[in-house]
């Protein structure tokens, strides 16, 4: 005779509920609910994530799951977004000016990936669509470095 024991049981003592699946995120974030999605039940003896920011008036704005979707939707493929094959055949010194052009920009472009990427290991994932924000934003700014440095490669390489 095989008797079902407790210990299924005992794994949901002292769980915690991080926050609610639906509506906007709790105030503070609890460091022990970990990468738990909003509302999931957390099993005790978990690490704390260790994230600085896991207050909701430091992170949050009402707009961010809006400006998430539109970012989203507004991605684009810079494999197909450009017409790659249309070389463009300019005298040898305007094409070293625009390859130049093209690195001040791939600069300019690494500075603003930096930025949002950093932040979002700073960020508490109950705040998912501001980390989703940024995460978007980063992969934008990554596509402005492919083009650049495309544009920039397109003659051959380096021409300075």
């Amino acid at each position: 005779m095989i008797v079902k024991g407790r210990a299924g049981e005992q794994r949901w003592h002292g769980a915690v509920r991080a926050g609610e699946a639906a509506g906007p995120p709790r105030r503070q974030a609890d460091q022990r609910w970990g990468v738990a999605a909003r509302g999931a039940l957390v099993e005790a003896g978990g690490p704390p994530i260790g994230v600085e920011w896991a207050d909701r008036d430091h992170v949050w704005a009402d707009v961010a799951p809006r400006l998430y979707a539109a970012a989203a939707a507004a991605a684009w493929d810079p494999a197909t977004a450009v017409d790659w094959s249309a070389a463009a055949r300019l005298p040898a010194e305007v094409e070293r000016a625009v390859v130049q052009l093209m690195t001040y920009l791939v600069e300019n472009e690494q500075a603003a990936l930096i930025i949002p990427a950093r932040l979002l290991g700073r960020i508490h994932p109950h705040f998912r669509e501001v980390m989703q924000l940024l995460a978007a934003q980063a992969a934008d700014e990554a596509r402005h470095v492919e083009v650049f440095t495309r544009r920039a490669q397109l003659s051959g390489g380096p021409q300075c």
